[in-house]
């Protein structure tokens, strides 16, 4: 196979990532295990073996995080559902203002390139912010303090 047809081959494969993930975080959404990320879904036309997703927040209120896949068929789609993330409790405990922050997906192979990425965009919230109308109305209690100071 010549290296015109190897980079026509590369071009025809695509890998693909969805992330349905909350617009929104704080403290209180992580102790009440509020999902963060809901669902990833990898997708690829061709089959590929012993690859990661690789989940990055900036700034890290989370510890970078390596989920390993062992084989994608071809014409394949795997859902990832509420994967397991390590929050810094510090950080969301400690934050004094509201912040944009972002999570990092990195699809990558063995060799560490990258068969596809994603970025999304979310508020990091004080301890004491209610999300709104997007968050679960039955955390709205939680922000009650009768004993703050």
């Amino acid at each position: 196979m010549s290296d015109l047809d190897v980079l026509h081959q590369q071009q025809l494969t695509s890998f693909k990532i969805s992330v349905d993930a909350g617009s929104s975080l704080n403290f209180v959404f992580q102790q009440n295990s509020i999902p963060l990320i809901r669902n990833i879904t990898l997708s690829s036309n061709s089959r590929i073996a012993e690859t990661k997703l690789i989940i990055q927040a900036n700034p890290e209120f989370i510890q970078s995080t390596e989920i390993k896949i062992a084989a994608i068929e071809a014409e394949q789609s795997i859902a990832l559902n509420n994967p397991k993330l390590h929050f810094d409790i510090h950080y969301l405990l400690n934050l004094s203002e509201n912040i944009k922050a972002s999570l990092s997906f990195k699809w990558v192979d063995l060799e560490g390139n990258i068969l596809a990425e994603q970025q999304k965009e979310i508020e990091v919230l004080t301890v004491d912010t209610w999300g709104g109308e997007k968050q679960p109305l039955e955390l709205l209690a939680s922000f009650s303090q009768p004993n703050a100071a």
